[in-house]
């Protein structure tokens, strides 16, 4: 779509809302138009929670043994039935089921049919057990179309733009303690996760991230860490 295109999207948006982009030196900021809609059918996903035992295999597997298309769908879904009706990724749902638009997910093994009636576990053992159910269901999808808006050729005008209006939390890995710094690198190269009760390290690192725990799951905030730009989430997930 760089440098003068635009891409249509039908249900969803490829990228997030305002998001920014580097194409040969200039940098775009994205844009949405919503123009009309279609008639299409999605293949839907459902999770049936299972508090009888006797209903799982002996070692069901778990989100991670799959695809991360199909994990991240699922792990949607958990956090859902775990939050209720007013959990923060509602907005990724449709009346608590998962609507399989991207490609990567309707190429997946969720909408082939492979993992129908398939039963996986959140954790090791019995905690948090479902068994997945695929139907089909023909929905009125928005037409969405992506644009790339010019916004300057200056990348320390960029930089200063992004610092001021997008970012939620802004750390320097020279000021960090020991620990968070620890924490925080560790989180970039793949995730960082403790048990209650939390160590200081890692409540000092909440904090600096401006993460209030009553009000968790947190999704999408964004971090300037070391000149350079991240996305982060924490969950909390109760396991008793």
């Amino acid at each position: 779509m760089l440098p003068d295109g635009e891409h249509t999207t039908y249900g969803f948006k490829p990228t997030p809302e305002e998001a920014y982009v580097e194409d040969d030196g200039q940098f775009f900021q994205l844009t949405y138009v919503v123009s009309g809609r279609r008639a299409i059918e999605r293949d839907v996903i459902l999770l049936e929670p299972l508090d009888d035992e006797t209903a799982l295999p002996e070692e069901p597997p778990q989100p991670e043994e799959f695809t991360q298309t199909t994990e991240r769908v699922l792990t949607l879904l958990h956090t859902h039935h775990l939050t209720g009706a007013d959990s923060p990724v509602d907005d990724e749902l449709d009346n608590g089921e998962y609507v399989l638009r991207r490609p990567a997910e309707r190429e997946s093994r969720l909408a082939s049919g492979e993992l129908d009636e398939t039963v996986f576990a959140m954790t090791d053992g019995s905690a948090f057990a479902y068994r997945i159910h695929r139907k089909t269901n023909r929905l009125r999808e928005p037409r969405y179309v992506l644009r790339a808006i010019p916004i300057t050729d200056s990348e320390t005008e960029f930089t200063e733009t992004l610092r001021a209006t997008e970012i939620d939390a802004e750390l320097n890995p020279e000021t960090l303690a020991p620990g968070v710094e620890t924490i925080i690198e560790e989180a970039i190269m793949q995730s960082y996760s403790e048990e209650s009760p939390i160590s200081d390290s890692f409540d000092s690192t909440l904090g600096l991230l401006n993460v209030d725990t009553a009000e968790l799951p947190l999704f999408n905030a964004a971090l300037w860490y070391d000149e350079a730009p991240y996305r982060y989430s924490v969950l909390y997930e109760n396991t008793d």
